[in-house]
């Protein structure tokens, strides 16, 4: 079994649309029998870079890296998208969910996700960002200064 990181964005409810649109404008979303997949536009880092060549596979590896990068910007896909309403509280919840392991330590170790993610927060006015590390615990990445019990309304029950 791997690791199945997540970004999870948390935003109001006011937000929402406002945080839908975004997406719809600077993002591709696919739907599937397993949820929404969508692929982000990354710049270019080494820990991308080395995602992708670690990624790829056979001996057309540079040609199918090639056709990931614009200029330098990487498109990482597939990214399992979610977003929840938490209960009698004012909170959104959209998660960013890694389909695979390797891209799990990418959502870790690149500086270039990390950033997507903050400005992504700005943008659409959410109130933080943290990246869900299953067992190991959470990593709050982005904090708009509220005093909010993120933790807890993630793991209330939806």
């Amino acid at each position: 079994m791997g690791f199945d990181y997540s970004y999870i964005v948390v935003g109001r409810k006011s937000d929402k649309s406002r945080l839908i649109s975004y997406l719809t404008d600077n993002i591709t979303f696919e739907t599937t029998n397993f949820g929404t997949r969508i692929t982000i536009g990354f710049k270019l880092d080494e820990a991308i870079k080395e995602y992708l060549q670690d990624d790829a596979d056979g001996s057309e590896k540079d040609e199918e890296i090639t056709g990931l990068i614009t200029g330098q910007v990487a498109e990482i896909g597939y990214i399992y998208f979610d977003i929840k309403e938490a209960p009698g509280s004012e909170f959104i919840f959209a998660s960013f969910t890694a389909a695979t392991t390797s891209m799990s330590l990418l959502f870790c170790n690149s500086i270039s996700v990390k950033t997507w993610f903050i400005n992504f927060c700005k943008s659409v006015n959410a109130i933080a960002v943290f990246l869900d590390l299953e067992d190991q615990d959470y990593e709050l990445v982005y904090n708009e200064g509220l005093d909010v019990n993120v933790i807890e309304n993630y793991l209330a029950p939806i």
